[in-house]
C-alpha cells in the first residue's frame, strides 16, 4: 500500500490483530452472529489489491450469504473527497485505485489485506 509503518506490520501487531479478532469471534454474540440474512449492502473486494492496487465495489447479492468481512466506521466530517454515488458505482464496480481512497481507508484496506480479508466494508459513501 502507499504507507508502511514497520512497527504496525510486525509479527507481534499480527499476532495480537489475530487474538483480537478470535476473541471478538468467540466472546461477542453480535461477531459471531451467522444469520444468512444479512450483509452490508455493498462491500469492498480487496482480491486485487496487493497485485493491482485496485479495488471493486462489489454487491452483496453477488457474494455467498456467509461471507466474512471486516468493516471500518467512519466519520467523514465536512469533506468528503471520493464518494460512492449513482453516478460512480459502475466505475467503482468495475475497479479504482486505491490512491483515491483517504488515507484512513488506505490504512484499512492495508490491514484488512494483512490479516488475510478479502472483503472490506468501508467502502466510501453511503450504505
Amino acid at each position: 500500500m502507499v504507507r508502511n509503518n514497520d512497527d504496525m506490520y510486525s509479527d507481534a501487531s499480527r499476532v495480537l490483530l489475530k487474538s483480537w479478532l478470535n476473541d471478538c469471534e468467540s466472546s461477542h454474540d453480535v461477531c459471531t452472529y451467522t444469520g444468512q440474512d444479512f450483509l452490508p449492502t455493498r462491500l469492498l473486494d480487496l482480491e486485487d489489491v496487493d497485485t493491482k492496487q485496485i479495488v471493486r465495489v462489489v454487491l452483496s447479492s453477488e457474494l455467498k450469504k456467509n461471507t466474512r468481512y471486516v468493516t471500518l466506521s467512519h466519520c467523514w466530517g465536512a469533506n468528503v473527497p471520493f464518494q460512492l454515488t449513482t453516478d460512480s458505482i459502475a466505475m467503482m464496480r468495475e475497479g479504482f485505485d486505491v490512491a483515491k481512497l483517504p488515507p484512513t481507508f488506505q490504512d484499512a484496506i492495508d490491514v484488512a489485506r494483512w490479516a488475510d480479508g478479502t472483503f472490506d466494508s468501508c467502502y466510501p459513501g453511503h450504505g
